[in-house]
């Protein structure tokens, strides 16, 4: 696994990070939904106001199904399946703006770096160094 966060840009970690906090938030939001909804089930079935006095298995098991399948949809939609595709193609035109602008870069994650740079600091011939003596 550190070989393949070694290769993964600053907005890719980024953009992990924030999928697995909306997943976490989904998670709790339908698991909490379930409960709460469990709970009043629970209260109204023991102060007689609901469905029906004694347990019902057609009415009652259905009604707790109904809730789990509510609370699996809340989950299910939270999840942002596609939020790395939208960044993958918002990277891709940003190439194409780059290329625009005499700024040839080879990969996304060059563009990403390159389009948060204020400062470029290159040699006489124009190309990027990385400041160190290597042959």
């Amino acid at each position: 696994e550190e070989e393949e966060s070694g290769n993964r840009s600053i907005m890719q970690k980024k953009l992990d990070d924030m999928t697995i906090l909306i997943t976490t938030g989904g998670l709790v939001c339908g698991g909490g939904t379930l409960i709460i909804l469990l709970i009043r089930l629970a209260i109204l079935f023991a102060t007689s106001s609901c469905c029906f006095e004694v347990f019902n298995p057609e009415v009652h098991i259905m009604k707790i199904v109904e809730y789990v399948i509510l609370g699996i949809v809340i989950f299910v939609v939270a999840v942002p399946e596609g939020l790395p595709l939208a960044v993958t193609i918002a990277l891709a035109f940003s190439v194409g703006k780059m290329y625009e602008d005499k700024n040839q870069v080879k990969t996304s994650s060059a563009c990403e770096t390159m389009g948060s740079a204020t400062t470029i600091c290159s040699d006489k011939t124009g190309t990027l160094t990385t400041s160190m003596m290597t042959v």
